[in-house]
């Protein structure tokens, strides 16, 4: 499984840690491809 996150982002922190404590093997994916910045429409 790949799991995407978003460093700053504390749902993704949450994931990521629960993924951790269950021991479920994953692959941890920061390839945004832009998407993260087309979300805001103030560009921020």
């Amino acid at each position: 499984m790949k799991l995407y996150v978003y460093e700053h982002c504390p749902f993704c922190i949450r994931a990521r840690m629960i993924f951790g404590l269950k021991k479920v093997p994953f692959e941890l994916g920061r390839d945004y491809g832009g998407r993260c910045r087309n979300a805001n429409p103030y560009g921020g």
